[in-house]
C-alpha cells in the first residue's frame, strides 16, 4: 500500500520488499537500507532519501499518509549529511510520535530516540508488535 501511495504522490525511491509486516524505513542511503531491511523483517517498505535536500509538499503529504498505514516508522540516517533539514520536516508528519523510532546523527526532536543499531532494531520491533496487537 505504501508503494502505491508513493506512486500516487510522485515520490521516488520507495521500495516494497513484499513481505509480512507494516513497517516503513526511512534511510539516507541504499547501503543503510540493505543492512537495516536485513535486520528488521517487520519493515516491508523502505524510502531511500539519498540526495534529498528539501522535503517538497508531495514528500510531506506522502509521509503523512504513509505514517497512517505503517505500524512503525524507523529513521536510520546516522550517516546522512542531507537528512537533518529534510528529516525534521518529515518526522513532523508522523502524527503518533510513539510509533517513530529515530537513529540519526541529527536531533530530530520527535519520536523514540535510540543510541545504537541493536537498540534501533529492538525498539522498532517492540513498536511494530505492539501496534499489531492493538489492531487485532
Amino acid at each position: 500500500m505504501i508503494a502505491e501511495l508513493a506512486r500516487a504522490y510522485g515520490v521516488d525511491n520507495v521500495y516494497d520488499y513484499d513481505r509480512p509486516g507494516k513497517g516503513l524505513l526511512l534511510t539516507s542511503g541504499s547501503g543503510g537500507m540493505l543492512a537495516a531491511m536485513d535486520s528488521m523483517p517487520f519493515c516491508r517498505w523502505a524510502w531511500v532519501m539519498e540526495g534529498m535536500s528539501v522535503a517538497t509538499p508531495a514528500h510531506l503529504a506522502f509521509m503523512e499518509a504513509a505514517a497512517h498505514v505503517a505500524d512503525v516508522v524507523v529513521v536510520f540516517a546516522f550517516y546522512g549529511a542531507d537528512l537533518p533539514s529534510v528529516g525534521r520536516d518529515l518526522v513532523q508528519c508522523v502524527v503518533e510520535p510513539e510509533r517513530l523510532v529515530v537513529y540519526a546523527n541529527a536531533d530530530l526532536e520527535r519520536g523514540v530516540r535510540v543510541h545504537g543499531w541493536d537498540q534501533m532494531v529492538e525498539q522498532a520491533e517492540f513498536v511494530a508488535l505492539a501496534r499489531q496487537k492493538d489492531v487485532t
